[in-house]
């Protein structure tokens, strides 16, 4: 087999940059101060005019585009006291971090990396296999997460098959929705227990990861999927589904989550929230509590399977409805945001799987 040369090109031209923006700064911000440690050599009020310091921009921490985990940590982490989302990638990166600085310093030894996943993946398992129905918590102070028509093991069924949507056209209902913006922090969470939350979404799929084969400490055999989702409130958040190994290929929701691709729009009803290391990260419960149910997808072609919404459904002047405004805000923010990803041809009569693509300006 002939090898390959693979060249990452991110970085824009010289001829394409506008040095000449009113907006761009010319010193330092406080937390590159710190980091560098200058924050005594100069001063923060501003630096000399005709000083020949080379222009920067500030990224806000409200910016526009989309974070999604992999990123590095915003420098304005310390005045930032919003909740953090714990995604497995992150961590390795943060990990791999704290491990090079304490070679360099010489520092005592820190746990190893797989043994530090393995105790959150331990930690998510045990939450979604032993959790009682009495320790499900409201899904906020004010309002219950629409439990009044459901047992602990029995969900009522408000879906029809990912097959049939283009055909029946059956909206699921999604009771109390949660914006991620409104996610609580580790520390509440904390403060509830042993009681879990759990809440409703409607949220853009960024990237499914491959499913991981894991063997429990009772030596067990279980399958995790974990989905990175993202709404036009915030992005990043990670979802772990939990499926058992026994179960038949013909499983709802092991089908849905297997037919899902970058730029869907899912409604993912009873998803527990849990926190590791002071970040919060969702998670599925057992007996089927938590379905996940296709809105909306940006169709390859005719034949392509679409979500039991269409893009008439969003067109109309009329207000919409709660559930239906927050899909179609979400569909704007993955068609703006989210890359959609090469479709492989079709394989017994199905669309192959989604093959990752950069956006078009890291070139």
């Amino acid at each position: 087999m002939s090898s390959r040369l693979l060249l990452f090109a991110g970085s824009p031209e010289c001829d394409s940059l506008d040095w000449q923006r009113d907006d761009l700064l010319q010193n330092f911000t406080q937390p590159i101060l710190r980091f560098a440690g200058l924050d005594g050599e100069y001063d923060k009020n501003g630096y000399d005019a005709a000083s020949d310091h080379a222009k920067w921009r500030s990224i806000p921490l409200d910016r526009q585009h989309i974070p999604t985990g992999y990123s590095q940590n915003n420098a304005w982490q310390e005045e930032h006291q919003g909740v953090s989302f714990f995604t497995a990638e992150s961590f390795i990166e943060e990990m791999s971090q704290f491990h090079y600085a304490a070679t360099q310093s010489q520092m005592a030894s820190i746990e190893p990396t797989d043994q530090a996943l393995s105790q959150f993946y331990e930690k998510s398992y045990a939450v979604h296999n032993d959790i009682a129905c009495s320790q499900l918590g409201p899904a906020s102070e004010a309002e219950t997460s629409m439990r009044s028509d459901e047992s602990c093991g029995n969900t009522l069924s408000f879906f029809v098959s990912l097959n049939s949507f283009s055909e029946a056209k059956v909206v699921p209902k999604g009771g109390h929705l949660t914006s991620l913006s409104g996610i609580p922090n580790a520390t509440y969470l904390n403060s509830i227990h042993p009681q879990t939350m759990t809440i409703n979404v409607i949220v853009g799929i960024i990237l499914v990861h491959e499913p991981k084969s894991i063997t429990t400490k009772r030596g067990v055999g279980v399958e995790l999927i974990e989905l990175l989702v993202g709404d036009e409130t915030r992005s990043g958040f990670s979802i772990n589904f939990w499926l058992s190994s026994s179960q038949s290929d013909g499983d709802e929701l092991r089908s849905t989550l297997a037919g899902l691709r970058p730029q869907d729009v899912v409604l993912i009803r009873n998803v527990a929230l849990g926190s590791f290391r002071n970040k919060v990260h969702g998670q599925s419960l057992r007996n089927d509590m938590t379905k996940a149910y296709l809105l909306y997808r940006n169709k390859v072609d005719e034949s392509d399977v679409g979500g039991c919404h269409s893009r008439s459904d969003f067109t109309s002047n009329e207000v919409l409805p709660p559930q239906l405004e927050k899909t179609r805000n979400v569909r704007e923010w993955v068609l703006k945001f989210i890359g959609a990803g090469l479709v492989s041809g079709k394989r017994n009569g199905r669309l192959g799987a989604v093959k990752e693509v950069l956006p078009p300006d890291t070139q």
